[in-house]
């Protein structure tokens, strides 16, 4: 296999995983030896799918990329932006492993790592506190707005030959997001069952839970005694309740009414549900099952967390593309980077 890919214009499929092991394989073996050498020193292109994985901030194979002799390497990632500033420049290292050290760093950066102005470039072990410490800087309410400006400017000079902003001109043609900030005030039924939740013995995540639950519509204070370790309530459970409430009662079900029935007027608005908590969300949708007549995986959808990844992808790709589909509701930590719901018009 060795001579046989050395002499001969040959392609290797391998997992990122399977290529890690064989790279930090230091067992002495020769055939260990061999492969290695080989995925190191023979190769002369190399592609990687998934340079990174937002949900995985320091993908370790990372450092065994950045190992590979042939400077041919591509790595398909995602939008650099929903990653973290380690993780950006972890593909950097192995995209453009120069890249910082033939860039001075300016005042602030090197002011915030205690570097000598006279040190040219930067040490690699001061990479990793760069980005910690900057990532703190920049996200923090209490840091000066200047300095923040400032480090941006300095972090752009130092990466300015390897990434580059595209202006995206012509995004100007496209319908821009419209961000609205509603104030809704709470009924008095909802101050109440608030108020004997909040004072109640439980705390944690159940006691949070409950409390975005009576936010909704105070009727849902009727979990706030469930077991922990329930899942969460059927379709039955929540049917039996939805059919004798009073929406008014609850002020973000009116709200969520109010809006499901603006956007069933025309013919092309969609609707996303985003809830931490997956019973508000089963709560919405056997409401506007009972309110409309509306189906689950017709009219409506619903990812949660014992979402099989198969029902995931067809529930995604029915939403974007069937026009009878009207809402989905996504639990946030369910759904990640790798869900695209297009065909949303209303979050």
């Amino acid at each position: 296999m060795y001579w046989t890919f050395k002499e001969k214009k040959l392609i290797i499929f391998l997992g990122a995983k399977h290529f890690s092991n064989i790279v930090s394989d230091n067992n002495g073996i020769e055939a260990a030896y061999l492969c290695r050498d080989l995925l190191i020193n023979i190769s002369s292109l190399v592609i990687f799918d998934r340079g990174t994985d937002p949900m995985n901030e320091m993908m370790s194979f990372l450092k065994f990329v950045a190992l590979i002799k042939t400077p041919s390497k591509i790595l398909l990632t995602g939008t650099l932006y929903q990653n973290s500033m380690k993780e950006v420049f972890n593909i950097l290292d192995v995209a453009f492993p120069e890249c910082l050290k033939h860039n001075k760093a300016g005042e602030k950066i090197r002011r915030i790592l205690n570097v000598d102005s006279n040190t040219d470039g930067l040490p690699i072990d001061l990479k990793m506190p760069l980005f910690d410490k900057l990532e703190d800087a920049l996200l923090r309410q209490d840091w000066d707005h200047g300095d923040k400006i400032g480090y941006l400017t300095e972090l752009k000079m130092l990466t300015n030959k390897v990434i580059y902003n595209h202006q995206g001109q012509f995004l100007l043609e496209v319908p821009r997001f419209m961000n609205f900030t509603v104030v809704l005030k709470p009924t008095s039924s909802q101050k109440s069952a608030w108020d004997i939740e909040k004072n109640s013995k439980g705390k944690g995540c159940k006691t949070y839970s409950t409390l975005s639950g009576i936010t909704l519509h105070p009727v849902l204070c009727t979990f706030s005694d469930r077991v922990k370790g329930l899942p969460a309530p059927n379709e039955d459970e929540i049917d039996e309740i939805v059919k004798s409430i009073d929406v008014a009662d609850g002020v973000k079900t009116k709200f969520f009414t109010g809006l499901v029935k603006l956007c069933d007027y025309t013919n092309y608005e969609k609707i996303l549900v985003v809830s931490q908590y997956v019973i508000p969300l089963i709560f919405l949708q056997r409401l506007v099952a009972q309110i409309n007549g509306w189906k689950d995986s017709k009219e409506t959808f619903m990812i949660k967390g014992d979402t099989s990844l198969s029902a995931r992808q067809v529930s995604v790709h029915q939403f974007n593309n069937s026009h009878d589909a009207k809402i989905f509701f996504a639990s946030i930590k369910a759904c990640n980077e790798h869900i695209n719901l297009t065909g949303a018009t209303r979050v």
